[in-house]
């Protein structure tokens, strides 16, 4: 009998603790997700600069070259 009310306690912090950690999980998660996104726009930004770039340099290589 003392056993079990020895463990009530223990289970509820236990409890406590689970919801605790579920909830920073669940902010960190968050947190990851939109710096990925973050990451994805960088890239596709970068590429799209470098995309232009090139064709600008491009574009320059052929006005020059037939000068």
């Amino acid at each position: 009998m003392e056993a079990q009310a020895a463990e009530e306690p223990v289970r509820t912090k236990m409890e406590s603790l689970r919801l605790t950690c579920e909830g920073e999980i669940q902010i960190h998660q968050q947190k990851i997700d939109s710096y990925a996104s973050s990451f994805r726009s960088s890239l596709q930004s970068i590429k799209s600069r470098a995309q232009q770039t090139a064709q600008n340099q491009a574009l320059g290589f052929f006005t020059t070259s037939f000068y």
